[in-house]
């Protein structure tokens, strides 16, 4: 597994220069049983992996931390079944706002992907914007859950929609088959 070392403000991130290939999940699905394995098959080994939920790249992220020695970054509660961050030391997939600076600071194309390729995971959650705002309609859906912050858009996106910094919320459980991770290792603080 390969990192590029970048230098993003005052903190150092190890960052995968592509996200996870189906090739790299595939070893992970050999040796769990956490993960419905019919899902994530692929005679494309070197593209990324596709169709992951939030939980399943945490799992990953948990499963090379403890391969490489380090602590896993996330703790998984069984019921409800949430993730809770748990350290910096472990690989971990990236919150919202480093993404963001890692979009600006490539412009050598080190990290390849960043924008246009896959939909990626981030670390992000929020909250459903009606929630956020207290809404007391009866005739609005009642949103109760964390969405995690999906970041990249995909190969199928417009070019329109491209620029900036495309985003979307989604449910953590949810996936479809534009949407990947990629590792990262480093302090979250600045």
């Amino acid at each position: 597994m390969n990192f590029v070392e970048i230098q993003l403000e005052k903190k150092i991130l190890l960052v995968q220069p592509f996200p996870v290939t189906n090739e790299e999940f595939q070893k992970f699905l050999k040796i769990t049983d956490q993960v419905e394995k019919e899902k994530y098959n692929s005679d494309q080994p070197e593209k990324p992996v596709r169709g992951i939920s939030y939980f399943d790249a945490v799992l990953y992220a948990n499963y090379i931390s403890e391969l490489q020695g380090f602590p896993p970054a996330y703790s998984i509660q069984e019921i409800p079944y949430q993730v809770v961050i748990s350290g910096d030391q472990g690989y971990r997939l990236f919150t919202w706002a480093e993404w963001q600076k890692l979009v600006d600071f490539d412009k050598e194309g080190l990290i390849r992907g960043l924008k246009g390729l896959i939909w990626q995971w981030t670390e992000t959650s929020e909250k459903h914007p009606w929630d956020q705002q207290g809404q007391t309609d009866p005739e609005r859906p009642n949103y109760q859950w964390t969405y995690q912050l999906i970041v990249g858009g995909s190969d199928i996106a417009s070019t329109q929609f491209l620029q900036g910094y495309p985003t979307a919320l989604i449910l953590p459980d949810q996936s479809f088959p534009r949407l990947g991770f990629r590792l990262i290792q480093g302090s979250r603080n600045s």
